[in-house]
């Protein structure tokens, strides 16, 4: 009887395709979120101007381009992506700590699910690429 195992670096074409799916769903799962929080910000606070409507927008449009990025099997929207995770967790990491430590250990645990989905995405555009070249 096969037993499921998970490992993190890909071994072959399947589990690199697999591994690049799954980052691609997590991009459009992070886009979601962010469309979802930027609708709440709007609603709650009522319509803004146009810099506030550039700057809530843009991240959304830059994650669902990287999404597709991932999806076309592009490593450097890849790599761009766990930047951009990455970078959101640096930012708002001291402001998580501010709200409540419970909730910034729930978000800090989501957020390296996201971030190890998408640097097994980055090892999976890679190691699909390799082995094409072969």
């Amino acid at each position: 009887m096969k037993t499921a195992s998970f490992k993190f670096f890909p071994a072959n074409i399947s589990e690199a395709q697999e591994a690049i799916k799954n980052a691609s769903s997590m991009c459009l799962f992070v886009g979601i979120l962010n469309a979802i929080a930027i609708a709440i910000i709007i609603f709650k606070n009522g319509i803004m101007d146009t810099v506030g409507w550039i700057v809530g927008i843009s991240p959304i449009i830059l994650i669902f381009g990287l999404a597709y990025g991932i999806y076309k099997k592009n490593r450097l929207s890849a790599i761009a992506a766990f930047m951009f995770v990455l970078a959101a967790v640096c930012i708002n990491f001291d402001l998580l700590l501010r709200v409540n430590p419970i909730v910034s250990v729930g978000a800090v645990i989501i957020l390296f699910t996201i971030g190890g989905t998408l640097l097994r995405g980055i090892l999976g555009t890679y190691v699909y690429h390799r082995l094409l070249e072969q």
